[in-house]
């Protein structure tokens, strides 16, 4: 059974930009869920009570694009946790739901069951499972980089499956089905720069396969020519903004007609680059939730292959580019889902969202409520139409309890989103004392 939890007299932020904040309110949480939103009253009461004065009550953050197997280690210093630890440390950072576009689909469905049954304490998950790609092409490559034989012939087995324009399609998609995947994962992208990427013709074909079995897709693009040739398979979500060219402006009137949600994973990126200046992209807020060793692997970067140092190069000279590509995308009103990448290359788990956030307001032109809702209520509603799981990433009666207090008000300075006082998860307080890392 579960405690009826009372946060009174707490500002709200419902995950709709648009929305007035609400002041002096009191949220009554019942069985998981929002059971009411009253005028303060110091006579309401409730088995806990939490004092919200001074503080605004939001809903908790949605991160699109997660990998929860993997690290933000760099290739040179592999080092990896459980995803046990990885998912604890998205929730005790507030990220209260993630979307896994890329992992093994055993493990997901795994966690995915345990998390549900409160063995396990983290998000809720939901998954794509293995990426579809060309063969010889992203992420083969870069799983090669970061891990020996045999272990990268065995991750890249278990997580990718390559294709081919021959290939059985509704085979991969009929695979996806019977390990509870929410979407299909597509990679339609070229790294390094001169390996091989999935055709239009297989794109399109894969779409088709996953559209007759009522499974969106995703398509992990870099240029503005892969952005095109997603658009024209009919994805429903577009993981990561153009981030190897310019946003062409044919390109983004297409993509502003489709109204094709776009996953906007600006700091890993962000990091790429830095790393290629020498700097360290790890910040004490992310050192939270990292393990020492690979905060200081950062520092004394050992050789990578050519090929992808040249893929670092071309990052890092289109950095100006992909922030203008994203507020022009603002600008024209594509709707932006927050996405990180994470745990990914100095991006850790959790930590992210607050970087991507601030990101979008100091690159793109969001208001911090416009970044707010790229990570609430727009992608809680994508996931809402892909699930029928109604009201999430909302503050409202019958929503999902997943709730984050925070002192400030994140809405009129996303600098508060570091101080986040209380995770509610399912209805439940969540306590944030993350595992010890010397373990791993």
């Amino acid at each position: 059974m579960q405690a009826d939890i009372l946060i009174s007299d707490v500002a709200v932020f419902d995950g709709i930009a648009a929305h007035p904040l609400l002041t002096h309110r009191d949220v009554l949480l019942k069985d998981g869920r929002i059971a009411a939103i009253r005028d303060h009253d110091p006579e309401h009461s409730a088995d806990v009570k939490i004092e919200g004065r001074g503080m605004t009550l939001m809903p908790g953050l949605i991160d699109f694009h997660v990998h929860v197997g993997g690290t933000e280690a760099p290739p040179w210093q592999p080092v990896f946790y459980t995803p046990e630890y990885t998912l604890s440390a998205f929730l005790a950072m507030g990220v209260t739901s993630v979307v896994d576009l890329g992992g093994i689909p055993q493990l997901l469905e795994k966690l995915n069951g345990e998390l549900a049954t409160g063995e396990i304490t983290g998000p809720r998950l939901f998954y794509a499972g293995r990426q579809i790609t060309a063969e010889q092409s992203h992420p083969g490559p870069l799983i090669d980089e970061s891990l020996a034989w045999p272990m990268n012939s065995l991750i890249k087995a278990l997580m990718v499956d390559e294709v081919n324009d021959e290939s059985d399609m509704d085979v991969l998609i009929q695979d996806r089905l019977e390990s509870g995947s929410t979407l299909v994962k597509i990679m339609v992208d070229s790294i390094p720069l001169d390996s091989p990427m999935l055709s239009a013709e297989s794109a399109k074909r894969i779409v088709a396969a996953a559209h007759r079995q009522h499974l969106p897709v995703a398509a992990h693009i870099g240029s503005d020519a892969n952005l095109r040739t997603a658009l024209n398979a009919g994805v429903d979500v577009i993981a990561h903004s153009v981030n190897q060219s310019e946003l062409q402006a044919e390109t983004l009137a297409e993509l502003a007609r489709s109204e094709t949600p776009v996953v906007s994973t600006l700091r890993v990126f962000d990091n790429i680059a830095a790393v290629k200046k020498g700097l360290n992209p790890v910040t004490a807020h992310d050192a939270r939730v990292m393990d020492q060793m690979i905060v200081e692997s950062f520092t004394a970067p050992e050789a990578i292959t050519s090929a992808m140092a040249e893929y670092a190069d071309h990052i890092a000279n289109n950095r100006n580019q992909s922030y203008r590509g994203c507020e022009r995308m603002r600008r024209a009103g594509v709707p932006v889902l927050m996405g990180t990448d994470s745990p990914l290359f100095g991006a850790p788990a959790g930590s992210s969202a607050y970087f991507e956030l601030k990101l979008l307001v100091t690159q793109c032109g969001y208001t911090p409520a416009e970044a707010l809702q790229a990570a609430t209520s727009l992608p809680g509603q994508v996931l809402s139409d892909w699930t029928g799981q109604a009201h999430l990433g909302k503050v409202l009666v019958d929503a999902p309890a997943d709730l984050l207090l925070i002192k400030g008000m994140p809405s009129e300075n996303i600098d508060a989103l570091q101080q986040i006082q209380t995770v509610i998860s399912r209805g439940a307080v969540v306590t944030r004392n993350l595992p010890d890392l010397s373990m791993y």
